[in-house]
């Protein structure tokens, strides 16, 4: 209703009342009603802004879920292209070789690329059906300038505004040496020689790889060049049906050729089409897909890559184990506490630096490790203890004295307080050493028909772990009677 309309209606209304009619066509009429009509109009001013600022913050929170999914290397799905048979037939008088990845166009310039990776070889007349799929494919080259985490754009989007690279391959020329290189998200796993780079997608209009800072992932450094192969495909916007004719793609003048060296008569003739293609994951989608992401927990790393950095970062932590809010539930229960966490418990042979070092992991992981959604927290470390006995025979050309020493340092080596890296023991892992001495080795096998060493162990105490943060050491190791009344006696010659 506009603000004239809602003045003369309320002008009506008060002529309609017997006390105020006599006020009909007077100033206060004017007043009054002039009023009315200016409060109206504020609040339907105010009634618009706030349908505007409704508005806008949606659309600003609708953004900062894009920029959120930027920011945590969520990749929408790339396209997928149509996939079609064709028909591959040699009209020459010469064997042709047609090799995967061979690029065919139509009159329409729409791209077809054959998906065959074994040797296609025609003879003259002869004709085969091969899968093929719509792609282009374009190499792109830029020079490094040994920034840390480099960045270099791929691109990605046609004169249409449509999203087309399918997939891509990178590789790096450094010092006239041409790796390819590895894809790995968010530099999971690395170190400062690894040759590998995160792909991240701007939700701008762009795809870009970024490469390490020879601390997390190797940096190719300054004047390397970053090649990149990119198949492009416009997913479900292009698609040939059945029947139309293809030429050959030329490139670089680089022609298809028969064995003789002659330019081979080949004729090309699409069939049915196997797959429908896809456009690119569409913005509504990724809004959608993000919260999820984001609701889910860290992409950055999980709990094993976790340990595998802090292992890394801090060499002189003798056992770590990191663990999520799965495995506090499986032994605690449902907690609120465990949500969005990352637990984690180790061991220095200085445990009075143990707070300390405490701090420095928090840090780590805040500074470095850089998790999504997760908050790391120290679980105390829970300490139990083992023994292991021996006996057996042993060959008489050891002392005992001797082999009673040795196996004592090896176990306490392998198994003792701050050495059992591992944090955990079985009775096979104590056998494995003992048997890598050859101290019981079978030296007269008349006298063991199953020819087993001479030996028998048993373990006392904690020695299998309950949980995560539970260490075990062996602290004692000792030698039994056998059969024969000796703590560690000889093999017997006399049969």
């Amino acid at each position: 209703m506009s603000e004239e309309k809602e003045i003369e209606k309320f002008r009506n209304i008060l002529r309609s009342k017997p006390t105020w009619a006599a006020l009909a066509g007077s100033e206060m009429e004017e007043i009054l009603t002039t009023y009315i009509g200016q409060r109206g109009a504020a609040y339907k001013l105010e009634a618009q802004r706030m349908a505007q600022e409704m508005f806008i913050n949606l659309a600003f929170n609708r953004e900062s879920i894009m920029a959120r999914a930027e920011d945590e290397g969520y990749i929408p799905n790339m396209p997928q292209p149509f996939e079609n048979e064709i028909t591959i037939q040699n009209l020459g008088n010469a064997a042709v070789h047609v090799a995967d990845k061979q690029a065919f166009v139509s009159d329409e310039m729409v791209h077809m690329v054959v998906n065959h990776p074994d040797n296609l070889i025609l003879e003259p007349s002869a004709s085969q059906t091969v899968k093929a799929q719509q792609l282009s494919r374009e190499i792109i080259d830029q020079t490094a300038v040994g920034n840390d985490f480099e960045e270099f754009i791929l691109g990605g989007m046609d004169d249409d505004d449509v999203f087309t690279i399918h997939k891509f391959s990178v590789n790096f020329t450094i010092d006239g040496i041409t790796e390819t290189w590895e894809n790995r998200q968010n530099f999971r796993n690395t170190d400062g020689t690894s040759e590998v780079y995160h792909t991240f997608y701007k939700m701008s209009d762009e795809l870009a790889i970024r490469t390490g800072n020879d601390s997390t992932g190797r940096n190719p450094g300054p004047d390397a060049v970053m090649t990149a192969t990119l198949w492009h495909t416009r997913g479900e916007r292009a698609f040939l049906v059945k029947g139309i004719e293809l030429k050959p793609f030329i490139q670089n003048e680089q022609q298809i050729l028969d064995i003789n060296g002659d330019i081979a008569d080949l004729r090309i003739t699409t069939g049915d089409i196997i797959a429908q293609g896809r456009p690119q994951e569409s913005i509504e989608s990724v809004r959608k897909h993000v919260l999820s992401h984001i609701q889910t927990g860290p992409v950055v790393a999980r709990n094993r890559d976790y340990e595998f950095m802090l292992k890394k970062a801090f060499p002189e932590l003798v056992y770590l184990k990191v663990w999520g809010e799965k495995e506090m539930v499986e032994k605690n229960g449902y907690n609120l506490d465990y949500m969005n966490k990352s637990f984690f418990s180790f061991l220095i042979e200085d445990e009075t630096q143990t707070t300390a070092k405490t701090a420095e992991i928090i840090a780590y992981y805040d500074e470095i490790i850089k998790p999504m959604n997760v908050i790391p927290e120290y679980v105390a470390l829970t300490k139990n203890t083992f023994q292991v006995e021996i006996q057996g025979k042993i060959d008489r050309k050891f002392i005992v004295s001797d082999v009673q020493q040795e196996l004592s340092d090896l176990l306490m080596d392998a198994f003792g307080l701050y050495k059992n890296t591992s944090g955990r023991i079985k009775t096979s892992d104590i056998y494995q050493q003992i048997i890598g001495t050859e101290f019981f080795a079978d030296a007269l096998s008349h006298l063991n028909r199953k020819f087993k060493p001479y030996f028998t162990v048993n373990l006392t105490g904690t020695v299998e772990t309950g949980f995560l943060n539970d260490y075990i050491y062996l602290d004692s190791v000792s030698f039994g009677d056998d059969e024969g009344g000796t703590t560690l006696g000889y093999v017997s010659t006399s049969g």
